[in-house]
């Protein structure tokens, strides 16, 4: 019990934060353990970019892997900001970035982790296929949006 306790304790802040905050899974990729992103990947990457510049995110955070990185590179080159990188296994580095900044906040991550930071963020149970790339999850105070990055 107190474990659910702490837990429960330590995601309420984010709930009340008035920062946007899109979350979404890489685009497109090749195959392998730690694959780069393909042709359409790449191209989903630049249209990710063009889609979420004007809302000026003043901070980036992604996964260690390449192709979290590649999705994220080209919206970090139009902004001039770094990207500052997480362990998927352990986000406190996730929501201590949240916690701390100020301004809009972009995060990439899988279909297996962007999931579960939405619902610890909005409390809105979300899937993300396989297959599917195209899903922006924006939460803007504890309130779930989904856009589209076709």
């Amino acid at each position: 019990m107190k474990k659910i306790i702490l837990f429960v304790t330590a995601i309420m802040p984010f709930t009340c934060l008035s920062n946007d905050i899109f979350l979404l899974r890489h685009a497109e990729k090749l195959k392998g353990s730690d694959p780069e992103l393909s042709v359409e990947g790449k191209k989903r990457a630049i249209r990710i970019a063009e889609k979420l510049t004007p809302y000026k995110p003043t901070l980036i955070l992604s996964s260690n892997y390449k192709r979290t990185i590649q999705t994220a590179t080209p919206l970090a080159s139009r902004l001039g900001l770094d990207i500052k990188l997480y362990n998927p296994r352990d986000n406190r580095i996730v929501f201590e970035s949240i916690k701390n900044n100020k301004g809009p906040i972009v995060i990439f991550g899988h279909s297996n982790t962007i999931p579960l930071l939405v619902n610890e963020l909005s409390g809105s149970d979300v899937l993300i296929s396989e297959n599917e790339f195209s899903k922006v999850f924006k939460v803007s105070d504890g309130k779930l949006t989904i856009l589209d990055s076709n």
